[in-house]
C-alpha cells in the first residue's frame, strides 16, 4: 500500500492509500470519491440513459474503484471496521452498478407491443411501442407505474410472439405518462434481430432500425 505522499484534496495531510481517476487519495477521500461518483452515476443511469461510451466509462471506474477498494480493505491493517464496512458497501455498490448496464449495445426503434402484468386485484393491459432496443430489453412508455422489479408480459403486436420482462428502471414524464426500461427473463432474442454488426459498430449514438 502506498504511504509515501500526500493526498491531492486541498488542506488534507494524509498519506496516499490509493490511487483513483488519477488522484491520489487517502483512505477518507478515496471512500468519500467512491460514494459520490458511484451515487452520480446511478442517478444517470435511472433518469437519462446512458450512450455507449458513458456505459464503457462507467465500466472502467467500476473495474479501477472495485479492484482498489479490494487492495484497501485486505492489506491495511489499521482499518477501523467503520471503514472496512464502507469499503465492503462500495465493492457491493460498484458490482451491483456493473450489473445494471445494458450488456449489449441499443438501437432505436419503434415496435408496437402490449404489456400485461398483475396489480392485485387488477390486471392491468396497455398497447404502446418501444422507444430503443437491445439485445436484452428495451426503454418505452407507459401510462401505468410500473414500479421497479415488477414483472410484465410482453406481446409482439406483429409477430405475437411473447415473454416475461422485469422492470430495471421507471421515470416520471408529463402529463401522467413513465418511461421504463424493461430487460428479458431467460429469453434468447426477443426482437429476431442479428446483433452482431450493431455490436461491432456500436458508438455513442444509438443505431437506427430501418423497417
Amino acid at each position: 500500500m502506498i504511504t509515501s505522499k500526500q493526498c491531492d484534496v486541498p488542506s488534507c495531510n494524509q498519506v496516499v492509500a490509493s490511487f483513483l481517476d488519477g488522484e491520489a487519495l487517502c483512505r477518507q477521500h478515496f471512500i468519500s470519491f467512491c460514494y459520490r461518483e458511484i451515487e452520480k452515476y446511478e442517478r444517470l443511469r435511472r433518469e437519462h440513459g446512458l450512450s455507449t461510451l458513458e456505459e464503457e466509462s462507467i465500466r472502467q471506474f467500476v473495474r479501477e474503484c472495485t479492484h482498489r477498494a479490494k487492495l484497501i480493505e485486505g492489506e491495511t491493517m489499521e482499518l477501523d471496521n467503520l471503514e472496512r464496512a464502507r469499503l465492503l458497501l462500495i465493492i457491493e455498490e460498484a458490482n451491483e452498478l456493473a450489473h445494471q448496464l445494458r450488456r449489449s449495445p441499443r438501437m432505436m426503434a419503434s415496435i408496437a407491443i402490449r404489456l400485461s402484468w398483475k396489480t392485485l386485484p387488477d390486471v392491468i393491459e396497455e398497447n404502446t411501442h418501444t422507444e430503443t432496443l437491445s439485445r436484452f430489453g428495451a426503454a418505452l412508455h407507459c401510462t401505468h407505474p410500473a414500479r421497479v422489479g415488477e414483472v410484465l408480459q410482453i406481446t409482439s403486436c406483429d409477430t405475437n410472439r411473447r415473454a416475461q420482462a422485469h422492470v430495471v428502471w421507471q421515470h416520471p414524464l408529463e402529463n401522467q405518462r413513465f418511461q421504463i426500461g424493461i430487460e428479458f427473463e431467460n429469453c434468447d432474442n426477443f426482437w429476431g434481430i442479428d446483433w452482431t454488426p450493431v455490436e461491432e459498430l456500436s458508438a455513442e449514438k444509438p443505431i437506427e432500425l430501418k423497417r
